[in-house]
């Protein structure tokens, strides 16, 4: 995993390079501790078509059953670059999390409900026949209803 590679951060600190998602996962964080968001965990699954795309959801708990969301795809092209499609687009999916956070904060209409979520999810699993190889999507989840 590319993330795995430790640098020394802008603050002086170690932590992972060229992580594209820890942005967004350090501002869903700050938001939690400051009471204005109910989890700072952004959750996500991935998903390797067997037409050579990539995909990936994100989602953030916000409050009650208000959730931002967000989707990445990307093409694999069959070459290794220390970097697969997957985890591409699982960082791009969470990097747009921070990106509708700040929306958020803005007051721009950017949260889903659960049941929404729940439906692109039932929509996922439709296809099981069309998935090359997904490792998290038998766990999703996002909570009772």
């Amino acid at each position: 995993m590319y993330w795995a590679t430790w640098d020394v951060t802008a603050d002086g600190k170690l932590g992972p390079s060229n992580d594209l998602a820890q942005p967004a996962r350090l501002d869903a964080l700050r938001l939690w501790k400051k009471g204005a968001i109910d989890d700072y965990f952004i959750r996500s699954f991935d998903v390797a078509w067997k037409d050579g795309w990539a995909e990936a959801w994100a989602w953030l708990h916000i409050k009650n059953d208000l959730y931002l969301y967000r989707r990445a795809r990307v093409r694999s092209f069959s070459f290794d670059c220390g970097l697969g499609p997957t985890e591409l687009a699982e960082d791009v999916a969470i990097a747009d999390i921070g990106v509708d956070l700040h929306r958020y904060l803005l007051g721009k209409a950017v949260l889903k409900r659960r049941w929404q979520l729940a439906d692109i999810l039932d929509r996922v699993r439709a296809r099981a026949a069309e998935i090359e190889y997904s490792f998290t999507l038998g766990e999703v989840d996002f909570g009772p209803s």
